[in-house]
């Protein structure tokens, strides 16, 4: 089997509102009226000032403009980069926080419709349309303990890693992998990964879970090959062998 990160959806991306001009458009007269003549622009969240460095990574910040107003920066390095399909975006805005409920209203609706214009109003792309009709050809398994039927008609769930074996056991082209550490981990132990693929970004992190948690003995990985990228990031890809032999 091998384990490709392409196919998953990032649930929290964030997009920026470039301006107040931007939303103008979604309002009514009466309200642009006011808006303009009060001069009202401005209205980012203190958790997340545009021009500080934890805000956005230097290397993903647009040559103009805020961080998340660049549309195919965004799918180029927060969804290609990870390898990931689509992504449902997070809008952080400050038309909540207004004292006046009418006025934060017209805002957070302004938003809502510039979004749905200038983020989810556009063409399909082709490579979105060629992965869709893959995809509703292609047979899907979902390996769930809690769930018991799954609505995509090519899928199907299993709860145990005999289903997946028997199914890597037939013939055909590959099975490919998407999902968490637990996952990938749990496929290592029972012997059914043999290809795995990393994407190594120049960012140190400090913290948080590891990838092979739960690792049941050390397996030694041969490098298939290295694609480092421009943007700094490195795409490699593994054939996971057997048991490894820890040197001291």
């Amino acid at each position: 089997m091998n384990n490709l990160s392409t196919g998953p959806i990032d649930c929290d991306v964030h997009v920026t509102v470039p301006g107040m001009k931007a939303l103008l458009p979604y309002m009514s007269e009466a309200w642009q009226e006011m808006i303009t003549s009060r001069g009202t622009d401005g209205l980012e969240l203190a958790s997340y000032p545009s021009g500080a460095p934890i805000t956005c990574r230097p290397d993903w910040r647009p040559a103009q403009g805020k961080p998340g107003t660049d549309l195919a920066l965004l799918q180029r390095e927060a969804l290609d980069g990870f390898g990931s399909r689509a992504a449902i975006i997070n809008c952080l805005y400050g038309g909540q926080a207004v004292h006046s409920e009418d006025l934060a209203q017209t805002l957070c609706r302004a938003v809502n419709d510039w979004l749905a214009a200038e983020w989810l109003g556009r063409d399909v792309y082709p490579r979105e349309v060629a992965y869709a009709r893959q995809a509703a050809e292609t047979p899907h398994l979902v390996l769930s303990k809690t769930l018991t039927g799954a609505s995509w008609p090519t899928a199907r769930i299993v709860d145990s890693m005999d289903e997946i074996r028997a199914l890597k056991e037939q013939p055909g082209k590959a099975v490919y992998v998407v999902g968490g550490p637990g996952l990938v981990t749990s496929l290592v132990n029972d012997g059914l990964l043999d290809e795995l693929r990393l994407i190594v970004h120049p960012v140190v992190v400090g913290g948080g879970r590891t990838l092979f948690t739960g690792l049941v003995e050390p397996r030694a990985l041969e490098l298939v090959s290295s694609e480092p990228t421009a943007a700094g990031r490195v795409n490699l890809t593994y054939r996971v062998g057997g048991a490894a032999t820890q040197s001291r």
